[in-house]
């Protein structure tokens, strides 16, 4: 295989398996921003490294080791911030993400129609706690709320999205 040819294989697994990959790396983080950080450099790793992929073989699964081991160095790097979780919970987690990644595909897609569905304040919502990492307390004082109702608004919010992307997966498993 040329280098043209590697170069349009590598540039179509990136592309295709990208956001899975930031999830993964996301889902170890505690930061939005160290997750960024991370994926940028798994990137470059991966690009770095792709002489080593075997063609043919799962380039998610590979992709996957290779952001475990950048989330790891860049948790070794960040001493001065609590961990949280030790290394080793944190492989297993990474583990278990590996295993169900060929799943999550499906259920990203719905999410994101679901979210798609709720009602504008919900979604701000949303937008701020997980986006913008707020927590509920700044939430309930900036809309003049309890943080209480601000729970109980996430619970309904939570359950809407539960069925909705319920209700979504079972329609394609008929369709299929």
């Amino acid at each position: 295989m040329d280098k043209v040819q590697r170069v349009d294989e590598f540039v179509s697994l990136y592309v295709q398996h990208s956001r899975r990959i930031y999830n993964f790396v996301r889902s170890l983080t505690w930061r939005q921003q160290d997750a960024e950080d991370v994926f940028q450099d798994v990137g470059k790793t991966l690009w770095e490294k792709f002489d080593e992929f075997q063609p043919g073989t799962n380039f998610l699964v590979w992709a996957f080791s290779v952001a475990n081991y950048k989330v790891l160095q860049h948790r070794r790097r960040q001493v001065q911030q609590p961990l949280g979780l030790s290394d080793a919970v944190l492989e297993l987690i990474a583990k278990d993400l590996s295993e169900f990644s060929s799943r999550d595909d499906d259920r990203f897609e719905a999410l994101a129609g679901c979210l798609q569905k709720l009602p504008a304040y919900d979604r701000e919502l949303i937008e701020a706690r997980y986006r913008r990492e707020q927590p509920i307390q700044t939430l309930a004082t900036e809309l003049g709320r309890s943080a209480d109702a601000v729970y109980r608004a996430f619970r309904r919010i939570h359950k809407t999205l539960l069925f909705c992307v319920r209700r979504t997966l079972a329609r394609e498993q008929w369709s299929k």
